[in-house]
């Protein structure tokens, strides 16, 4: 008996030798919302009124399919005494001239290191043109934006180093509208019936429009934004159509049409139902993109304060599709470092950094714009990119159709936050955003701040991010969330009508990112490696092959 109980002593002994020398491999932490089933792809839960995390990796240059091209060198400039402008403008003009070759580009302008004076603004109004520069530091290419003209926010900055911009022509194709007969359309459906289909046929692009009537804007309380503290007129909400999502037919089966991307709100005939019409935009530019350089807006403090009387922004993209900003640097542009406009998709902006004055020269005007990045377009990712000193760091506008993926940036700021601005935006994604500096992000009810701003977004989503703070409100009839993420919570300033959305706050979840974890069970993992840099794959455990895949 004795022996024996030595023996279980003995035995006991080993086993724990053993779990101490090989401890239990922590269980990943998942979301109960988005999660990988048996075999690896995600699966998605749905609440009790259908709403659901969307497919958010649509975004990009090419909708995410392809790396970023590279446009051959087909002129090149040195620095030279005096202001650039009409040098560069030129050069620029010239290459739009020639002929298309690979990937519908037709070259670069290169700016060889160097400083160059440019009173601007430079315009890119042609296809397939790229202006680039030799690098971001003090040895690389350096634009002066010496304008002394002050700009203010009118649908764009008139004050701008870059332009691009195609023609603002879309137009809707006359007797083709159709409604959506559907009682409900929900985030995942790709397939729906219009009252009649006979005009359509696979290929043709279209304009999806979610309309809304008075029971949607009562349901989400906007008829009745309180009153400002400071008697500033409220703009209660009207109804009307919202949401433009632009989007391809890939099938019709009688009535029903498949099209090739999700809208990001769920078309309802109670609450306004939609429409679809096919649209031409023949004045639209693509294939274009701006690299590897530097610029500052230069300007001289008065009396303490930044007079307003300079360039106000860097690179501002209308009317374009499937173009690109990468390794920019942009030191004090007042208004926005980089505005993409509502009448231009499938842009990615990556590797940039922007740079405000400190706040301090702000005094006298405290509301001044100080954006960073802005969107205004639709299926645009912004990844690994920066952005201080500003009062929004990455924001998104008014209306703005989805998908729109902010991954990796970083964006802190001492006077306000990264968010969906106002007016409701719809599918916008947070993702693995402030792991190097905190970054306040804010998906919330604004109500009376500015004119009403109200609800800003529906159906967006913090996912694995650090932040101080980090609000996620849902509206009454959709849904927000903050999955994995670390830092302060905060309650809106309107916090007694909403509810609040936090899953596994403070444990981050696996998949590091949302947005790759999608764009690999579309696309598969060539997709990721063509547009994510090492650390991106390696924390996101897809393999880097042997190749050049646009990896860092």
């Amino acid at each position: 008996m004795e022996k024996t109980k030595i023996f279980d002593a003995y035995m006991l002994s080993l086993v724990l030798l053993v779990l101490a020398a090989s401890p239990l491999k922590a269980q990943p932490n998942y979301s109960s919302y988005v999660r990988p089933g048996p075999e690896g792809m995600l699966i998605y839960a749905s609440d009790a009124q259908g709403n659901r995390i969307p497919d958010y990796s649509y975004a990009g240059y090419k909708g995410g399919v392809v790396s970023l091209p590279n446009a051959p060198v087909r002129i090149v400039l040195e620095p030279a005494r005096g202001d650039d402008t009409e040098r560069i403008q030129a050069a620029i003009d010239k290459v739009a001239t020639m002929p298309f070759g690979k990937n519908g580009l037709r070259g670069a302008v290169l700016l060889k290191a160097g400083l160059y004076e440019v009173k601007g603004p430079l315009k890119i109004a042609a296809s397939g043109v790229v202006l680039r520069g030799q690098g971001t530091g003090p040895d690389g290419t350096i634009i002066r934006a010496t304008s002394k003209e002050k700009s203010e926010w009118s649908g764009d900055w008139k004050s701008c180093l870059i332009t691009v911009s195609g023609k603002n022509d879309s137009r809707e194709i006359p007797h083709t509208r159709q409604d959506i007969v559907n009682e409900k359309v929900t985030l995942e459906q790709t397939a729906f019936t219009i009252k009649d289909a006979r005009a359509y046929q696979p290929g043709n692009l279209i304009i999806v429009r979610r309309n809304t009537n008075a029971a949607w804007v009562h349901a989400i309380g906007m008829d009745r934004i309180p009153p400002r503290k400071d008697r500033n007129p409220i703009r209660q909400w009207r109804p009307g159509a919202r949401e433009t999502y632009e989007r391809a037919i890939t099938a019709i089966n009688g009535n029903q049409i498949t099209i090739d991307c999700p809208v990001y709100d769920t078309i309802e005939q109670r609450y306004g139902g939609g429409w679809v019409y096919k649209y031409e935009f023949p004045g639209r530019i693509q294939n274009v993109g701006v690299e590897n350089l530097r610029a500052v807006s230069v300007w001289e403090p008065e009396n303490g304060t930044d007079p307003l009387t300079h360039s106000a922004a860097m690179l501002q993209f209308f009317n374009a599709k499937d173009c690109w900003a990468c390794d920019l640097t942009g030191i004090h542009f007042y208004g926005t470092g980089i505005l993409v406009g509502s009448k231009t998709r499938d842009v990615t902006i990556q590797d940039c950094t922007l740079e405000n004055a400190e706040p301090k020269y702000y005094a006298a005007y405290p509301y001044v714009a100080r954006y960073g990045i802005t969107l205004a377009g639709q299926g645009i990712l912004v990844q690994r990119c920066k952005a201080f000193n500003c009062r929004h760091a990455f924001s998104v506008g008014s209306r703005t159709a989805g998908p729109n993926v902010f991954l990796d940036c970083d964006g802190p700021s001492t006077l306000g936050a990264s968010e969906p601005h106002h007016r409701w935006s719809t599918g916008v994604l947070f993702d693995h955003c402030g792991h190097n500096h905190p970054t306040p992000i804010l998906i919330m009810n604004r109500g009376s701040m500015g004119s009403g701003h109200g609800w800003t977004t529906g159906n967006s989503l913090m996912w694995n991010c650090i932040g101080d703070p980090l609000t996620a409100e849902s509206p009454p009839i959709s849904r927000n969330y903050s999955i994995g993420c670390k830092g302060q919570r905060k309650a809106g300033p309107f916090e007694a009508f909403q509810p609040q959305t936090y899953e596994s706050w403070g444990r981050h979840v696996v998949p590091a990112s949302l947005y790759l974890a999608q764009l690999k069970d579309r696309l598969g993992p060539e997709a990721v490696r063509n547009i994510a840099s090492r650390e991106q794959l390696e924390r996101n455990h897809i393999s880097v092959k042997d190749q050049d895949n646009n990896l860092e």
